[in-house]
């Protein structure tokens, strides 16, 4: 296995940016690849809460940042992004997008996942306080209709496809997720490929196989295991 130094993959933000600028200061990345939940709150309006109320993106230095959505972005804001570039350096990677990195390799980002504590939560459309959600977070049809026909070397998402076992031992109780459903259409539409995927949303540090696709689940920054060098 080599790695390069250079690439990083990492798990999910939650707006925590002095975490991140902190790290991305030590380790002088080339390039990130973001696995959702990154933080895009801009709109006051839309907060989740008062650890939102930070700025919209990290300060950067050389490194160039690709980022997907997870289930717990401000979706509106998004769709009203005058660019995917939402500072400089950081772009946001719509679901079914590919970035070539400069080895030829050929990441495709799915982002999107349904929030497993949506019951407890209020539709944003219907109330534009704190703990809501919006339907956007689910992948859908249209995104799966999308997926570009290309070899796929790397997949970045926020979910995993229910084949993966991320529990271990197959105990799976977010098996119900639509979105996991939807993300095994592209595991099977991309497999002959076998890409290395890696994912966030569970809050773990994870790692198994599925028919020689070797997939990676990583931690919440702050925790242990929330970034990893990209390997070939």
């Amino acid at each position: 296995m080599h790695i390069d130094e250079g690439i990083y993959v990492i798990g999910d933000v939650h707006g925590e940016f002095g975490r991140l600028n902190t790290w991305l200061n030590y380790k002088q990345p080339s390039i990130v690849l973001q696995c959702g939940d990154f933080g895009y709150w801009p709109n006051e309006k839309a907060k989740r809460g008062s650890r939102w109320k930070k700025p919209l993106v990290p300060k950067m230095n050389d490194t160039t940042l690709y980022w997907c959505d997870g289930n717990h972005e401000d979706f509106h804001a998004l769709q009203e992004r005058p660019s995917d570039e939402v500072h400089p350096n950081v772009f946001y990677m719509p679901r079914g997008t590919t970035l070539e990195l400069p080895d030829g390799r050929t990441v495709l980002f799915m982002g999107g996942a349904e929030s497993h504590d949506k019951e407890w939560r209020i539709e944003y459309e219907a109330n534009g306080g704190d703990k809501i959600w919006f339907s956007e977070e689910r992948i859908t049809e249209q995104n799966i209709h999308n997926l570009p026909d290309k070899r796929i070397d790397i997949i970045i998402s926020h979910a995993a496809p229910r084949e993966f076992d991320i529990w271990g031992g197959g105990h799976d109780m977010l098996q119900h997720d639509p979105s996991r459903l939807a993300l095994s259409s592209v595991l099977h539409r991309y497999k002959e490929h076998k890409p290395l995927w890696f994912f966030g949303h569970y809050h773990a540090r994870i790692k198994g196989e599925y028919h020689g696709v070797k997939y990676h689940g990583l931690n919440k920054i702050g925790d242990t295991d929330w970034w990893l060098p990209l390997f070939k």
